[in-house]
């Protein structure tokens, strides 16, 4: 078993979320690979060194806040947003500030609220598990604030899975060498594959796949969207604003006062519409 480099290193969470003090040298570096954490989250002014992030390939998130204080409500749904990305793609993650006290437990004390703790609950958890935690009144002050505010920083379940596909395909394409080989043309005929799937799926009635080959589908439109990112051309924002902007335009009789009776009467109002926009 190595002994720890650290001097207040703990797993709150076996093998998904551990606390320290700050990692300044390579060998805290070496012995957090070592026993597999893959992320950090860095709560002091003072960032952690790039070369050494960059040597031992950790994902990193820096959310500096003052000594003995509290984070912003913009830092905390950063915060959390990561913690729920890192947690959907395994990755094991450090939380540090200066000496793994204060700033750390306020955070850990957030994460406990996340999880549906109270704020006195989430409080004593961090101490059990740390020996430690919140330093200041107003560190307790702002546990208890944000108890109350997380359900309205925080994205509906909705918008916390869009935002993970999205930075799911961001690092797919920096990260794996097929995907950041793809063009929009390469990706056409896997694209034509995967809709035909959804078609076999559905003649089969068979909803499992039906489903999984729904989300490649989606998987190839996301992908299109990145590549357009990329070279500045659009956005998966764009896409869907032209979207629901054509759905206004053509359903006339939802969204103004023009009468449709039947769905015969909507398809060649639909016909009308499409080519007076042509």
């Amino acid at each position: 078993m190595r002994i720890s480099p650290f001097s207040n290193f703990s797993w709150v969470e076996k093998d998904k979320i551990a606390a320290s003090d700050f990692p300044y040298a390579e060998e805290h570096f070496k012995f957090l690979k070592d026993i597999g954490i893959r992320a950090i989250i860095t709560l002091t002014e003072e960032d952690i060194r790039k070369s050494l992030i960059e040597t031992y390939k950790f994902r990193h998130l820096h959310l500096p806040i003052e000594d003995f204080g509290v984070p912003s409500l913009s830092q905390v749904k950063k915060f959390l947003k990561w913690l729920k990305l890192m947690e959907v793609w395994e990755q094991p993650v450090l939380i540090h500030c200066r000496a793994g006290i204060g700033r750390t437990g306020t955070m850990l004390s957030v994460y406990y609220i996340w999880k549906g703790f109270s704020a006195e609950e989430s409080i004593r958890i961090v101490r059990e598990k740390r020996g430690s935690g919140i330093e200041t009144l107003s560190q307790e002050s702002f546990i208890y604030e944000v108890k109350e505010l997380i359900p309205v920083i925080y994205p509906d379940r909705e918008e916390e899975m869009f935002y993970i596909l999205l930075e799911t395909m961001k690092v797919l394409r920096k990260e794996c060498p097929w995907d950041r080989k793809q063009t929009r043309t390469s990706l056409m005929k896997y694209f034509i594959d995967e809709v035909e799937e959804v078609i076999k799926a559905e003649r089969e009635n068979d909803l499992n796949n039906f489903i999984e080959e729904l989300g490649d589908v989606l998987l190839h439109i996301v992908f299109q969207c990145e590549i357009g990112r990329e070279r500045k051309e659009f956005s998966i924002n764009d896409v869907i604003d032209i979207l629901l902007k054509k759905l206004v335009r053509r359903h006339p009789h939802v969204f103004k006062d023009e009468i449709l009776k039947t769905d015969k009467d909507v398809e060649e109002r639909w016909e009308e519409l499409k080519k007076k926009e042509r």
